[in-house]
């Protein structure tokens, strides 16, 4: 057997670039980051397009309905799809990205790749989670569906809904319950107009998340006269055995079930007047404290999937690392959106 000189950790094989024994790309770092920490994105309806810069979805008309079809009656068909809307992608892709000396990745190799690639994923996830939840805000406030015509035309009865409620204002017992209420009103609402409410998702800030969880937990000892003070998603057979149990904590990723409506906690709640960035995603989000929606209700579509580049600057002995993603969106279903505001 010939002798070999095996590669060594910052070293290489004799003869070789040292910088050779490095891992060549980050991609799968990245996209393992970005499908980690994203929320919004696989709870709305997703689309990848292969050709073109627009997806068009066809306008569906409501069934005409004859009580007492006549003899010898004609019967005109009506309702039936008449036309389409588009929902494009953005104008430009968006990008995470930095750069690091090779000296200093080559030495700790292993803590800058896990620490970065988390970053980068976590920023592009971020990103995207705000730009969906701000197309479910403008979806809320729109008036009337795209999607659904009566015979004279949108019908007025398929917008998005508002709830404003002044106890949303603080994360408190008064917040947890008004966002409860909100649940109740918006499946009672949905049902009204025919619309099966399963799959229903609610998102709120963590603080109000977790108030939300501790409903029923005991205060003072007044809160423990007449068997009182179990906690309603503790986890508590008696008080209807929601959630888990108190002793356990819930990560960012968790979540609690309400009347078949999955409630999440999301720093990415759109709030204020948004005015930056590109103009699909441009809303007033003032007030809004929390989104109550249906996977329908907004489309997200992409052109080119998440995509990690980088880039050997030898004048500076660094790398420069870059990853993009081509994405756009839209609403589709404004009545499958609710918008959560305390003013």
């Amino acid at each position: 057997m010939d002798n070999v000189t095996p590669a060594t950790f910052n070293q290489g094989v004799a003869g070789s670039n040292p910088f050779d024994i490095l891992l060549p790309t980050w991609s799968g770092e990245v996209l393992h980051a970005y499908d980690s920490y994203k929320m919004f994105e696989g709870h709305v309806t997703s689309r990848v397009i292969s050709t073109g810069v627009e997806l068009e979805i066809p306008v569906t008309g409501k069934v005409d309905v004859k009580e007492v079809w006549g003899r010898g009656e004609a019967i005109d068909g009506g309702g039936g799809p008449t036309n389409s809307f588009k929902i494009s992608l953005d104008d430009r892709p968006m990008a995470a990205h930095f750069e690091l000396d090779r000296i200093d990745l080559m030495v700790q190799q292993f803590e800058y790749r896990s620490e970065m690639a988390r970053q980068c994923g976590e920023a592009l996830a971020k990103k995207r989670d705000m730009q969906i939840a701000q197309l479910l805000v403008k979806g809320a406030e729109q008036a009337q569906s795209q999607a659904v015509l009566d015979n004279s035309g949108l019908d007025s009865n398929y917008g998005g809904t508002v709830v404003t409620d002044a106890a949303l204002a603080t994360a408190d017992e008064a917040g947890a319950l008004a966002v409860l209420a909100a649940i109740e009103a918006d499946r009672v609402r949905m049902q009204e107009l025919d619309i099966d409410p399963t799959g229903s998702v609610c998102a709120i800030s963590p603080a109000l998340f977790h108030q939300v969880r501790r409903l029923g937990v005991a205060e003072s000892t007044t809160d423990l006269s007449a068997g009182a003070g179990r906690p309603m998603f503790g986890g508590v057979a008696e008080a209807g055995g929601l959630g888990s149990p108190l002793a356990q904590g819930l990560s960012i990723s968790d979540s609690l079930t309400y009347m078949g409506t999955k409630l999440i906690a999301s720093n990415n709640i759109p709030t204020g007047d948004i005015t930056t960035g590109d103009a699909n995603y441009q809303v007033d989000a003032t007030g809004v404290k929390g989104l109550i929606w249906k996977p329908e209700a907004v489309a997200s579509i992409r052109k080119m999937d998440l995509t990690v580049d980088t880039y050997r600057d030898i004048r500076r002995n660094s790398e420069l690392v870059v990853a993009s993603m081509y994405s756009g969106g839209g609403v589709m279903r404004p009545e499958l959106a609710t918008a959560l505001k305390s003013s």
